[in-house]
Parts: structure tokens; C-alpha cells; sequence
């Protein structure tokens, strides 16, 4: 190296202390977006104001004649919400997490105030209110951000329901829900509003709970509990109802997430299937993280639980034939063990295998039937299979086959509903 490149090499490092560089660093910011809709009739409403309160400065908009908005470059964090419109119960939505790699899609229900008063909004608070106005009472709204939230939820709905008075878990580890002191098997699972099967691994047919729910809870949208005084749309249940909606995928931009973790490994993709149509598509894959583990020898336990499911929801808008969704569910568990003596491990006092099967598909129609009416249709399809085989040692020989069982079970269902919104404070309501 030369004299001339020596004393360039000085420069440049002397100009490097002296001369300060600043960086500007930038906030990353993301999109809020979404629809108000009139909980009745379920028809956007136009002109809402959607603020965003803790944004300095103030943030917000108001929604335009579907109902639609968009609040564009707000900083990610905990948001809080306010959505109000002269002649309705204005709500606040707090703790809203907005990331900086996914658009934050809202669809927001809004009450007609029983009274109005000139220029005067009557504001109350949507905290855990069932937005079924046809229970009157014994009604929670499950918040997919509240799940997130709660201390030992590990994203499981069912074990955020243990929170609201009366209402406790099965204390074995399962996520088993006790309703005043019933039988948790006389829960009633419920999704895209037609009943459906126990959505859980590792089931056995005549229970409804589980260690862990096959429904990943990122693809929920808030959802309804009920604990007494079940409105007549639904039947068949004697402690409880859990009633659980898929959200929409984005349908204006492709997104996709992958999540590593204890409960399973999974991959999300969604988003829309054309320029300029709202249809969207959502799925969901998860495999079990320890299974994967177990399979490159990082773990060295009997028992690993080995289990996958899929969710997924194709949500299809119309010009003049209302909304057509398509939604499924499916899951495949599967656990080993064996019993040993306590005084020698060597000797084995029995070796089982349980597999369970889930399989769930529908299909939703939505039609509004005029500015006050709407009809709703949905038919499903749903198996499940549970098998249980034990083997126990018989004097010398080896292993033989103690116990084989298999119990299958098929579903087809159909519900459809009228809606019709008579005033503010009534509605009339018709069903099969």
C-alpha cells in the first residue's frame, strides 16, 4: 500500500469522528381498516366517525356510503377506538394491536339508540356485550385481542370464558368448560353459526373439551358465549353455547405470516382474489412443534403429542345474489405411551395409542332482503373419529392386543334465519 492511499485511509477515518452523521428514525406505521354495520340488519352504515383516540395528533374518518373506511400511516402499537353516528350507541374498542406486517380489518356493530336527543350522542361501552340482541341476558362477546391478553389463554377462546363469573375450567390441564357447576359435556360448539362437533385434539366422542383447540384463534373473529337464557335460535344445549365466527381475509392485499412456537408450528396466507372485488380467501396450516422436534431426536419423552389441522374461510360477494362463504375445519391428532412399573422401568405394564379425526365444511348465504331485512342460510357437513387401542403383556409373550375401539360419527346439517328490524327497539325473528 502506498503513501497516497494511507493518507486517504486517515482522512476518511478522521472524517468519521469529526463529522457527526444523524439518522432519522422512522416509526413504522400500518393500516386500520374495516366496515360499521347496523347489528340488526347487518347493512353498512354511512358517515360514521371512527377516531382514533390515543394518536397524537388525533387520527380518524368517517365511512363513506357502505359503510367502509380506512385510516391510512397510523403507528403501530395498542390502539384505542371510538366509533360513533347521531342515533346509535357509540362504542369504544381499547387495546387494539396494530403490527407493523399486517393491516389491522375490523367489522364494527353498532346498536340504534332507543332514544335520541338532538346533537346528543348516548354513548355506551361494547365490553363484553353479545351483539345477538335476541339474548336478553347470560351473554359475553369473546374479543380475539382479550384472548391474546389473558393470563394462561395460550390464544384458546375456551380458556378465556373461565374469566366471567360462574364459568371455570376443567383443572386437569384441558380447556373443559364447567357452567355453574354442569357437566362440561353438555357444552354446545357452534361455528359460522351452525353447531359443529368438539373442535378439539386429542377428543373422545361424548366430550367437548381438549388440550388444545384445532380452531387457530387468529382466524377468529369476536364471538359469543352464553351461559343461560339461550335465545331460540339455538337448541340442543343445557350448559352453554359457544358460538364462533371465522374472520375475512384481506381483500386488498396478500399477507402471509409464519409462527413458530410451543403450541405448533403454523403458516397463514390471505388475501384477495382479484383487483377490485371484495372476495377473500383465509388458511391456516399448524403442525405440532414437539412432533417436529421429536422427529430430529431434540426430545427424549414418551407420549409426544403429534397432531396438525387446517382452517380456512372463502368469503365471495355478489352483485345481486348476496354473500357466499365457504369455511372448514380439519384436524389429526395423535398420542403414544406406556405404563411402566415404579419400582422398574424396564418392565412395561401396558403400551396405548389414541387417534383422533375432525372434519368440518360449510357453506354460508347472506341476502338482504331491503333496508330492514336479511335471510341467512347455511348448510354443513361434519366427521369425526375417535380409535383407541391398548396392548398388555399376557405371561411370557409379548405384547398383545388388549383393547381395539373406534367410534365414527357424520353430520349434515341446515339452519336458515329471517331477520327483520321492526323499530329501535324490536325485531322480529324466524327460524329453522
Amino acid at each position: 500500500m502506498n503513501k497516497k492511499s494511507d493518507l486517504r485511509l486517515i482522512i476518511i477515518a478522521v472524517l468519521a469522528v469529526l463529522i457527526p452523521i444523524s439518522l432519522v428514525a422512522q416509526n413504522p406505521t400500518q393500516t386500520v381498516r374495516g366496515k360499521v354495520i347496523d347489528t340488526d340488519t347487518k347493512v353498512g352504515i354511512p358517515f360514521a366517525n371512527v377516531v382514533i383516540s390515543n394518536t397524537d395528533p388525533l387520527m380518524g374518518t368517517t365511512t363513506d356510503i357502505d359503510g367502509n373506511f380506512k385510516i391510512e400511516e397510523v403507528p403501530v402499537g395498542r390502539l384505542h377506538i371510538k366509533i360513533s353516528y347521531v342515533g346509535y350507541e357509540a362504542i369504544n374498542l381499547p387495546n387494539i394491536l396494530l403490527i407493523a406486517g399486517k393491516e389491522k380489518v375490523l367489522t364494527i356493530e353498532l346498536k340504534e339508540s332507543f332514544h335520541q336527543l338532538e346533537e346528543v350522542l348516548i354513548e355506551g361501552s361494547a365490553k363484553n356485550e353479545s351483539s345477538n340482541e335476541m339474548a336478553l341476558m347470560s351473554s359475553k362477546q369473546l374479543s380475539v385481542e382479550e384472548s391474546k391478553r389473558h393470563a394462561g389463554a395460550i390464544n384458546d377462546p375456551a380458556r378465556l370464558v373461565s374469566s366471567f363469573a360462574g364459568v371455570i375450567n376443567e383443572g386437569t390441564g384441558n380447556n373443559d368448560i364447567i357452567v355453574r357447576g354442569n357437566n362440561p359435556r353438555f357444552i354446545q360448539w357452534r361455528l359460522e353459526g351452525i353447531e359443529i362437533p368438539n373442535p378439539n385434539h386429542f377428543a373422545l366422542e361424548g366430550l367437548t373439551g381438549g388440550p388444545i383447540n384445532a380452531l387457530n384463534s387468529n382466524l377468529l373473529a369476536n364471538s359469543d358465549f352464553y351461559t343461560g337464557a339461550f335465545a331460540p335460535e339455538y337448541g340442543n344445549a343445557l350448559s352453554g353455547i359457544f358460538d364462533m365466527r371465522l374472520r375475512n381475509g384481506n381483500n386488498e392485499k396478500t399477507e402471509y405470516n409464519f409462527t413458530f412456537g410451543v403450541l405448533g408450528t403454523d403458516f397463514t396466507a390471505e388475501g384477495p382474489f382479484k383487483e377490485n372485488y371484495n372476495g377473500s380467501y383465509l388458511i391456516n396450516y399448524r403442525y405440532s412443534t414437539l412432533a417436529l422436534l421429536d422427529g430430529i431426536g431434540a426430545v427424549d419423552f414418551g407420549g409426544v403429542p403429534k397432531y396438525q389441522d387446517v382452517n380456512f374461510k372463502v368469503f365471495l360477494p355478489t352483485e345481486n345474489a348476496g354473500v357466499f362463504s365457504i369455511f372448514g375445519l380439519g384436524g389429526l391428532s395423535e398420542i403414544n405411551g406406556e405404563d411402566t412399573k415404579e419400582d422398574n422401568e424396564d418392565v412395561i405394564l401396558e403400551e396405548f395409542v389414541q387417534n383422533s379425526e375432525l372434519a368440518v365444511g360449510g357453506l354460508n348465504h347472506f341476502i338482504p332482503l331491503g333496508e330492514k331485512s336479511y335471510l341467512k342460510s347455511t348448510i354443513s357437513y361434519s366427521s369425526t373419529s375417535s380409535k383407541y387401542t391398548e396392548n398388555r403383556p399376557y405371561g411370557t409373550e409379548a405384547m398383545k392386543e388388549f383393547n381395539n375401539s373406534r367410534l365414527d360419527r357424520n353430520s349434515l346439517r341446515f339452519a336458515t334465519t329471517f331477520n327483520h328490524k321492526l323499530n329501535s327497539r324490536h325485531q322480529f325473528q324466524l327460524g329453522l
